[in-house]
């Protein structure tokens, strides 16, 4: 991923009265036989909101991922208005590596709405953590992909915009490596004057929307948010990521919650010793996690560098191991001819 300049956007942000026009305005009934552009082929997820598929296109014929509302949910405006705004969200923040290209919105024939993303043909970090991705990644390459979304975050934050879901199955890897961070479905504006005229995340602000798992403590008490929401979730990701267990080992929503909100988790190099975790990923872990939002770091591109330290670190580390292995394994001396003898060096 590149780099941005941290004083430059890829586009233009629109005024406040435009913002509000653009994501609460109503979605207009779909174009004839519109729902028919997309032939069905696979459901890649399905969850209480929507469902997921892979589609073809059939004008063009090119794979495409289609995100549609469930049909028993066509009557309620508020989940119609967040697919929608949904939708108007990925299409402001075109241009940012690591968010996916938004192709349409519409309706099908039933009337049930439903946008259309770039598919990605490849694993999510929870399934790559977990080892059920068909590549396996080593924990170097995982926190590079965490990096990836962390500097995505830092220019989307730069926006104005809080994602407010981080977690390992929001984060996607294409078959080029690219990563992608999705479901933008309840991001929030880091504008009180935004959030409160927005007809979505009023109806929804005293309903807290994501998972207990990686959310902030202020996000989960629907308190005051920031950036450093999300840099909390990125802590709770990185954790999951040095240990191979999540950080929250709740259960139940109740009791995920409650574990959440009272902290004091054990370091990562204390629940996985065997890992041999360095310091400086205890350190930043630490950092980002903290109960108190004005104790984490403050900017996303510090986290994203801190990040790719780290996996340095633990690549230094493995190839000295590796090394040593290799060096402990030759014999100390290899019998020649007679009495002569080459000595290897074990050191």
């Amino acid at each position: 991923m590149k780099h941005h300049d941290s004083g430059v956007l890829p586009f233009l942000l629109p005024s406040e009265s435009e913002l509000h026009d653009l994501l609460d305005s109503p979605l207009p009934l779909g174009a004839p036989e519109s729902g028919r552009r997309y032939k069905a082929e696979r459901v890649l997820a399905e969850g209480g909101f929507g469902v997921v598929s892979l589609c073809r296109e059939v004008m063009v014929g090119r794979m495409v991922a289609v995100k549609k509302l469930r049909r028993e949910l066509l009557g309620d405006r508020r989940m119609v208005n967040l697919l929608a705004r949904e939708a108007r969200i990925l299409s402001m923040l075109e241009g940012i590596p690591g968010v996916l290209p938004l192709y349409d919105l519409d309706r099908d024939d039933w009337g049930c709405p439903f946008l259309v993303t770039k598919w990605i043909d490849g694993p999510d970090l929870f399934q790559i953590v977990r080892g059920r991705s068909k590549t396996a990644y080593r924990v170097p390459q995982q926190l590079s992909i965490l990096a990836d979304i962390a500097e995505t975050l830092s220019v989307v934050h730069q926006a104005g915009l809080v994602h407010q879901d981080i977690k390992p199955e929001n984060m996607m890897i294409d078959h080029d490596g690219r990563s992608y961070l999705v479901d933008w479905g309840s991001a929030r504006w880091l504008s009180d004057r935004l959030n409160e005229s927005s007809q979505a995340y009023t109806s929804e602000r005293r309903q807290f929307i994501g998972s207990p798992m990686y959310a902030s403590p202020e996000t989960i008490q629907s308190k005051e948010i920031a950036a450093t929401s999300d840099i909390y979730s990125i802590g709770s990701v990185l954790y999951e990521v040095l240990t191979g267990i999540p950080m929250i080992r709740g259960g139940s929503f109740h009791n995920s919650v409650e574990l959440a909100l009272r902290g004091g988790h054990t370091r990562p190099s204390l629940q996985s010793p065997e890992r041999e975790i360095p310091q400086i990923a205890d350190e930043l872990w630490e950092q980002c996690t903290e109960i108190n939002p004005d104790d984490r770091p403050q900017e996303t591109q510090f986290i994203a560098l801190r990040l790719r330290q780290i996996a340095g670190e633990i690549e230094r580390q493995s190839n000295h191991r590796d090394s040593q292995s290799v060096a402990n394994s030759t014999p100390a001396a290899i019998s020649m001819s007679g009495s002569q003898h080459l000595e290897y060096s074990t050191t």
